[in-house]
């Protein structure tokens, strides 16, 4: 049986995995407008290599939450998904030099516990939650305690200094949220070609890493674990083509 008393666990674990260590300070940011997204840097950068626009309906972003404690049994592992987001990559003709990636998710786009989710993962994951339960958490989720999304609305990263050789790539990302911008780099398999681009990757993240401290309940009887996994598979068309 879910208890709504541990929503406000969940989503404050949701803003520490998506912001790579920007949430938790005491001050909060002032209000502040998204970023215009670059759409016009890519189309300079066109005539050099492939731009790639990211299809969110072929995709998939998932940020994976655990249970921990020795009332674990009382909790619910969770699965948020990024669903409604624009992205673009660009991959130069010759070299990784002038490779770069942008992507912007609204925080409103991302769904909590989406039964299909649960179900194709299964294990732990996969009894469903019932409507209450997944409207509660994604409603804190959003609020003035986590995300904030009536102030900051978006999620942003950007990457400019993509490393290694396809389809192993390196790519240091630039996560901006909540009025914070974090640097992360990221293991990514791509493969690319001229009317596609997948790529694929999976990151483990420890919320005391980022000097979070994770949510407790009932004495530490019932928390959030501390590890997180943030799991993707992006695919791009080729900009200009049908696909």
């Amino acid at each position: 049986m879910y208890d709504p008393r541990f929503r406000p666990l969940v989503a404050t674990l949701l803003a520490a995995a998506l912001t790579a260590g920007c949430a938790g300070t005491p001050a909060r940011p002032g209000p502040t407008a998204s970023a215009a997204f670059p759409a016009d840097a890519y189309r300079a950068l066109a005539a050099d290599g492939t731009v790639y626009r990211l299809d969110p309906a072929a995709s998939s972003l998932q940020i994976i939450v655990y249970r921990g404690g020795p009332l674990a049994e009382k909790g619910h592992n969770h699965i948020i998904e990024a669903r409604d987001f624009r992205g673009l990559v660009f991959l130069p003709d010759k070299g990784l030099d002038e490779a770069r990636l942008d992507l912007a998710v609204p925080a409103r786009g991302m769904v909590v516990d989406p039964p299909a989710a649960r179900s194709a993962a299964g294990g732990a994951f996969a009894h469903p939650l019932n409507d209450e339960a997944r409207t509660g958490t994604r409603a804190n989720m959003l609020g003035p305690q986590v995300l904030d999304a009536g102030r900051f609305p978006q999620i942003a990263v950007h990457a400019d200094d993509i490393r290694g050789a396809l389809p192993w790539l390196v790519v240091r990302t630039t996560v901006t949220l909540h009025g914070r911008t974090r640097r992360l780099t990221v293991p990514v398999e791509v493969q690319a070609g001229t009317e596609g681009l997948t790529a694929t990757g999976r990151l483990v993240l420890r919320q005391s890493d980022f000097g979070i401290t994770p949510i407790t309940a009932m004495g530490g009887l019932l928390r959030v674990q501390d590890t997180v996994t943030v799991a993707f598979r992006l695919v791009g068309r080729r900009e200009g083509k049908e696909g």
